[in-house]
Order: C-alpha cells, then sequence, then structure tokens
C-alpha cells in the first residue's frame, strides 16, 4: 500500500467520488467471509478541471464478486485533451537535442524520481509547441513544400542561374525533410492500428 500511495502521489491522481456501497468485493465465503473495496475510479487534474459533472456509481454485483464501476459522464463538457505521443521524426529536428537539454536542465523540488517526472512534463510541453510550430497538418505542409519546389523549378527553367539552382536545391531539402516526417508519422501510426487490432496476414 505504501508503495501505491507513492505511485499515487507521484502521478497526482485522486479517487473519484462514488455513490454506492461502500465495499466492491467479497469472497462470498459463509465460514470466513470478507469485504474489500477494491474497485476504484481514478482521476488526474485535467479531468477534475474538463469533467467537473461526471458521477461514478458502484453498481449491484448480481453474480460476479466484484461490483462495476460505472463513470457517467456530461457530454457537454469540454473534452480533455489528447494523450502525448511521442513522434519519432522529433528526433531528426535541429532542435531537438536542446530542447532535451532545457528540460533536463530546469530546476526542480521533489525526490529523485518525483524530479524526472516534473522535467518530462518540461519536455512534453517544448515537444507539442515544436510539433505545433514545425509539423502541425504535415499533409498540407508537403502540399505547400511541393508548390514552392514547382514554383523554383519553373524559374529555374526559365532563367537558368546559379541562385535559382540553388533555391531549387534548397526546396528539394525542405520538401524531403517534411515528407519523410509524413512518412515516419504514417508508418508510426500504422503500427499503432497494427497493435491495437492484430496480425490478420492480410
Amino acid at each position: 500500500m505504501e508503495d501505491f500511495r507513492n505511485w499515487q502521489n507521484m502521478t497526482e491522481i485522486v479517487e473519484h467520488k462514488a455513490s454506492g456501497p461502500w465495499f466492491t468485493w467479497i469472497n462470498k465465503q459463509l465460514n470466513n467471509p470478507i469485504a474489500r473495496r477494491l474497485d476504484r475510479a481514478f482521476i488526474n487534474l485535467s479531468w477534475l478541471d474538463g469533467m467537473k459533472n461526471s458521477v461514478v456509481d458502484i453498481l449491484d454485483p448480481s453474480v460476479s464478486d466484484h461490483c462495476p464501476v460505472l463513470l457517467n459522464t456530461d457530454s457537454q463538457i469540454k473534452s480533455l485533451p489528447k494523450p502525448f505521443k511521442f513522434f519519432k521524426f522529433w528526433i531528426s529536428h535541429p532542435k531537438f537535442y536542446d530542447l532535451v537539454k532545457e528540460a533536463w536542465e530546469t530546476e526542480v523540488t521533489g525526490s529523485p524520481l518525483s524530479r524526472v517526472c516534473k522535467k518530462l512534463r518540461v519536455l512534453k510541453k517544448l515537444l507539442r509547441e515544436l510539433n505545433k510550430e514545425e509539423y502541425s497538418d504535415l499533409r498540407e505542409r508537403v502540399r505547400i513544400k511541393e508548390k514552392e519546389l514547382q514554383n523554383a523549378q519553373a524559374t529555374a527553367l526559365a532563367d537558368p542561374s546559379s541562385e535559382s539552382f540553388a533555391l531549387v536545391k534548397e526546396k528539394e531539402g525542405d520538401l524531403k525533410t517534411i515528407k519523410g516526417a509524413e512518412e515516419s508519422f504514417l508508418r508510426q501510426k500504422s503500427r499503432e492500428i497494427w497493435l491495437k487490432e492484430g496480425d490478420s496476414n492480410s
């Protein structure tokens, strides 16, 4: 229980208030009856901010030895932020390692494990900002870079010069970079779908 409490404090989660019976599990033994509160709903600070009208009900166990825990949410309330996902193409960005260094050099307090968690939160925020600035709407960014390359190639063909060729080379590099990011994103996404749905041997 001490380990569980430490984990709870580290992740900053709390138990959701619930209505219904206090005990959620019984061993159904006549000679040695035991009841415990084993089934619980835990939430974080984001949930408290965004889902203030949510309700947890402890239901009748029926033939089971556990009580079902039902979470009701209000559909009118704003949805929670999307879970953080690490994209492999971030590593190739020139700022990536500087951002990691910046996050790891941030002064934080607490136990060693708590400090690691806090620094990871700082890094998560920095990486989300990087993604928004450089990689949001990848498909549209690829389309724009393709158009820029076409325009640069048209200019070079109409008026060949060192400057126009240099611009073509620059635009080719930009397109290669953003297409590489898009390809990495799609590959990672397809891998996640495969892991979720399983191998259908297709």
